[in-house]
């Protein structure tokens, strides 16, 4: 299951706990730090035709709001910042919250009915403008995740005409067709977020963590079930992994084996973009070309070789462009707060975007 990886990781994906969303809530009762209170409500204005989507789970929006390409939705995992909903709002830019229903409780009409009864009433709490969904790894019962983004979409729009939802699935769909109905799915929702990362979860060798193949043989797996590439705003990483290599041979391929009675995952760490390219800084990095991946290497206190797999803006350049081509509604990463935006480095990825921007406008 190529989701797998992406499924396994949702640490790095937090959906709202109910104390943080009384206290979401809470904060949106407040007077609208912005001064102008029509900013503290959902936009009433039609979804961008072409997006730019940020995950957020911390203040990188301080940094990014107003750089160009704009950004056109902000998606949220954790507490939503009232400020970041009214300073986007002033930007045109949309404010969502990643949410994830338990899976276990889908096949059950009641408990989904409770569960979007429960995300609907926010978009007005907290001036959010919708829902992107966090559901990774389901296997079953998928008539009733249909179900489930029907039922959300329905009342979610009756509250708002211009709520956006957007769902978050694997790159290759055809893997995942005994747990969505992508098809049906793509009719309720604004698009389609695909993760083209973690790719290499599992592997017994350093590689790239999202190669550019995977775009446009993803595009053709969502094409081939009945999903346009318009319905696709293509995932990317702004993060790398870390490989423990079995030799010491500088740039050499990168074995990997894992210890008896260890997880891959924990061997092999997910990195930060920033901690990533102070080693590429340090230590040089060289490019794998037909991923489109940098890599670079260092060795550790107990002389153990790690290579280190991470796309820049040079690789992000080349991913965006592809997007685009491939005739994607727009791009996104996780997430916009793994660099380091008190230098040029968070500048300079942001910038890359323009890759997508100006491909579809020519």
């Amino acid at each position: 299951d190529p989701g797998l990886g992406s499924s396994l990781l949702l640490s790095f994906k937090p959906a709202p706990s109910p104390m943080r969303t009384a206290v979401s809530m809470a904060a949106a009762a407040v007077a609208c730090p912005c001064g102008d209170a029509s900013l503290c409500r959902p936009l009433a204005t039609p979804a961008a035709a072409r997006e730019i989507l940020a995950f957020t789970t911390g203040e990188s929006w301080r940094s990014y709001l107003g750089l160009e390409p704009k950004v056109t939705t902000v998606a949220v995992f954790g507490t939503v910042d009232p400020e970041l909903v009214c300073k986007a709002h002033q930007q045109g830019a949309r404010v969502v919250v990643g949410v994830e229903m338990d899976k276990a409780k889908i096949p059950d009409p009641a408990a989904r009915t409770q569960w979007v009864d429960s995300l609907v009433p926010r978009m007005a709490a907290e001036g959010i403008d919708g829902f992107n969904l966090d559901i990774e790894g389901n296997t079953g019962n998928r008539e009733a995740v249909t179900a489930l983004v029907k039922e959300l979409a329905e009342k979610a729009r009756a509250a708002n005409p211009h709520a956006q939802l957007s769902f978050d699935l694997s790159i290759y769909p055809q893997g995942q067709t005994g747990g969505y109905e992508h098809k049906e799915l793509a009719q309720y929702l604004d698009f389609i977020l695909p993760m083209s990362y973690d790719l290499c979860w599992g592997a017994g060798a350093a590689t790239a963590n999202s190669p550019l193949a995977a775009l446009s043989k993803g595009i053709q797996q969502y094409s081939d079930l009945g999903v346009p590439a318009s319905k696709i705003v293509m995932g990317l990483p702004w993060y790398g992994w870390d490989f423990p290599c079995d030799d010491t041979t500088p740039w050499a391929a990168c074995k990997v084996t894992v210890p008896s009675g260890k997880p891959w995952y924990g061997y092999v760490t997910q990195q930060s973009y920033t901690s990533i390219n102070a080693t590429a800084v340090a230590s040089g990095s060289r490019l794998d070309a037909a991923s489109q991946t940098m890599f670079t290497e260092e060795v550790d206190g107990a002389g153990q070789r790690h290579q280190r797999w991470f796309d820049n803006p040079g690789t992000l350049r080349s991913k965006y462009h592809q997007a685009a081509s491939l005739g994607c509604r727009g791009v996104g990463f996780w997430t916009a707060d793994e660099v380091d935006w008190t230098t040029g480095e968070g500048a300079d990825m942001w910038s890359a975007l323009a890759a997508f921007s100006h491909d579809v406008l020519v």
